[in-house]
């Protein structure tokens, strides 16, 4: 029997074979890319959240720059001073976590294969609120922003030719843990770290600063020149935010330049373009900032809490925003009482029952020195199983504390800004416990003591930990000029309940050349104060003066305060004796002083010792002066550790010495006539008194 069915011919076969093998490779590279690009992004997510993990500690791998084998980071370690340790840290350790992929470590063109980027943002508590710096690891208690971006190159060619690559991005957004001001809130964890000093160009030489020998009473005889003129480059106003946007609105205030597009991003969700618009202007406006201004006509969906906001103009200028939460009307649920609270003075020891029925909480410093105010709220005795909500001043909804994230007690940093003079009640409310209240008073008295209480102590009372609580506060009147006296206020706290019972000293810098983990040298210091004591829980409101001020550069200015500078109070926490900066860039340029006076060379030598009338102990850090019989001051210098001060190669003649030390909210000084040489008087005593005058 015959089968008649036709057979396939072999080049048939062949054609089949082309069209699936054709169609299986082109799904097995698609399957290959996109494998690819999945494996990219998470990686770059991963990276963009071990560099925020790294960040939220404080820490940075000092001294050297972390990114200094970088091309494309250069920019971090240029300064001079290495101010910028903790951002090349943080990007050095986000760089680590990119190291699966192969990067283009010179590209500065996006569009190139391989191209990467890790940008870092950090926030800062200014007149303007809370905002988010570039290149900055942010403050304690603050958000910090890392984002890793790689261009991932397409192999295959058939696919190339379509999309020759596809850029992947990851960004994490954490909150900086409470280093370098109140102390880690758990008592463990890594060292607390100092946040970074930018600073704009290289660092003012040493002929900037007057000399040593300089009387620090005398005005310089320098005046400033007429013939400073500014750089030729056009001056642009940069497109920035006029005020921080907040939750639900469908508007933000933008200003700038006059007729430039600007573009409204949302950094949390992908670089996502919330609006475009171009900058008109309606007239003066004493607010702005710039001619320029749009709020995008109410053409946005309502803002969310918590996302980072990029404005990018035309122009290459940016600023970064985060919306914050609107204000909410509060419940009936956390009605606060007449029910009588207690506020006790110490924290809560891990021998409290299991099932406690006295909820409380305590703030501290009790006090802030206002507009904006930063303290640390702990709380012991709460349902475990309960959110607990804490309340400014009775109403305003601070922050939620989950059940899963305090197990009865907690401690948690709190930062309010623009806040006037008065006193306000912190308040906590859980279900089922009722509310507890607490106060915070702005400004601070000299000294404030701490509430009284009813609560039962706990048997051993926490050692002294002085603090200085926000950043220094400008109380110099504008214009600041370069080289002259400038004045800030310093609030600092004794968060123990032990009394300081000794001497110390708060020290102020002026753009520090040197910045450690748990101290800036003192001899960088500025200007200093010191304070006969402090008790346990009060706080005190000091001014410190710089007699020298700022220099001409740089032009941005980062400003500390030090607490227990010398380090003679032995202290519950060593580490965080560090204030957060305070920033400052509207110095006046002035000429650099020249000293007065030529010093006559001789060899003779006044020497003694520096003595506190009140209570006859020496003086360490006076600051000593040699004045001739004319009344001219000849000579400056400081007392030692010991109190002794020595001035050399002194001429022949009859002299003064004066001696002043700030102390407490005034001075106390004095001084000795009549010192002749020859021959050299080895040992001429010098009482300080408050009720004698300072330096001439």
């Amino acid at each position: 029997m015959m089968n008649n069915k036709p057979k396939a011919t072999n080049g048939q076969a062949l054609v089949e074979f082309a069209l699936m093998i054709t169609v299986v490779l082109m799904l097995i590279f698609l399957i290959i890319e996109a494998s690819r690009i999945l494996w990219a992004w998470t990686t770059v997510q991963n990276a963009a959240r071990e560099g925020a993990r790294y960040a939220i500690t404080g820490q940075f791998m000092g001294p050297e720059c972390a990114v200094q084998d970088l091309p494309k980071f250069q920019h971090i370690c240029q300064d001079v001073n290495q101010t910028k340790l903790r951002t090349a840290g943080i990007i050095s350790v986000t760089h680590r976590g990119l190291s699966g992929l192969p990067l283009d470590e010179t590209s500065g063109i996006m569009e190139d294969d391989n191209y990467y980027i890790i940008q870092v943002w950090g926030g800062m508590v200014t007149a303007d609120g809370l905002q988010l710096v570039s290149d900055y690891g942010g403050l304690p208690g603050h958000p910090v922003v890392v984002r890793a971006m790689y261009r991932v190159p397409i192999i295959t060619p058939f696919f190339n030719t379509i999309v020759p690559s596809v850029p992947v991005v990851g960004q994490v957004t954490e909150y900086n843990e409470n280093f370098g001001q109140l102390g880690n809130p758990s008592g463990t964890g890594l060292p607390p770290s100092v946040p970074p000093v930018p600073t704009a160009g290289p660092s003012p030489t040493p002929t900037d600063t007057p000399p040593p020998d300089a009387d620090p009473t005398e005005t310089p005889t320098a005046t400033p020149t007429n013939t400073w003129t500014p750089s030729p480059t056009p001056v642009i106003c940069g497109t920035r935010f006029m005020q921080s946007p907040l939750q639900n609105q469908a508007f933000v205030l933008i200003t700038g330049e006059v007729d430039e597009e600007v573009t409204l991003y949302n950094l949390s969700d992908g670089m996502a373009v919330l609006g475009t618009a171009t900058l008109t202007n309606p007239g003066p406006n004493p607010v702005r900032a710039c001619e320029g201004y749009t709020n995008f006509d109410n053409s946005l969906a309502p803002l969310v809490a918590g996302n980072i906001l990029l404005i990018e103009s035309a122009n290459g200028t940016t600023d970064l925003r985060m919306v914050l939460a609107a204000e909410p009307t509060p419940t009936q649920t956390h009605t606060p009482t007449v029910t009588p609270t207690s506020t006790p003075t110490v924290e809560p020891t891990e021998t409290m029952t299991p099932t406690p029925s006295n909820p409380f909480i305590s703030v501290r410093p009790n006090c802030g020195p206002g507009p904006n105010v930063q303290f640390n709220v702990s709380g012991a005795n709460w349902p475990p199983n309960s959110d607990i909500a804490l309340y400014w001043n009775v109403s305003t909804l601070l922050l939620t504390i989950p059940a899963s994230e305090h197990s009865g007690s907690f401690s948690r940093s709190i930062v309010r800004n623009n806040v006037g003079p008065g006193t306000y009640t912190l308040m906590a409310a859980a279900i089922g416990a009722g509310q507890a209240t607490d106060l915070f008073t702005v400004p601070c008295s000299d000294t404030t003591p701490v509430p009284t209480t009813t609560a039962t102590p706990t048997s051993t009372p926490n050692p002294a930990d002085l603090i200085v609580v926000g950043p220094p506060e400008l109380i110099s009147t504008p214009p600041i000029v370069a080289y002259q006296p400038v004045q800030y206020r310093v609030v600092i706290s004794n968060t123990g309940d032990i009394d300081v019972n000794q001497q110390f000293f708060v020290d102020l810098y002026l753009n520090p050349a040197e910045i450690f983990p748990i101290y800036i040298p003192v001899e960088h210091s500025s200007g200093y104060r010191a304070v006969g004591g402090l008790p346990g829980g009060a706080s005190r409101v000091i001014s410190i003066t710089a007699p020298f001020g700022f220099q001409n550069e740089p032009t941005e200015n980062w400003i500390y305060a030090m607490v227990d500078s010398l380090e003679q109070v032995p202290e519950l926490i060593e580490d965080n004796n560090i204030s957060t900066p305070a920033f400052y860039d509207q110095v006046t340029p002035a000429a650099t002083p020249t000293p007065t006076f030529t010093p006559s060379p001789g060899g003779n030598f006044i020497s003694g010792v520096v003595r506190l009338a009140e209570t006859g102990t020496r003086q360490n850090r006076a600051q000593m002066a040699l004045a001739d019989a004319g009344g001219i001051i000849i000579r400056t210098t400081e007392s030692d550790a010991n109190g002794f001060y020595t001035f050399a190669d002194v001429p022949d003649g009859v002299y003064t010495v004066y001696g002043c030390i700030p102390l407490d909210g005034g001075s106390a000084g004095g001084s000795r006539a009549g010192i002749s040489v020859p021959p050299s008087n080895e040992f001429a005593t010098v009482y300080l008194s408050l009720e004698l005058p300072c330096l001439p």
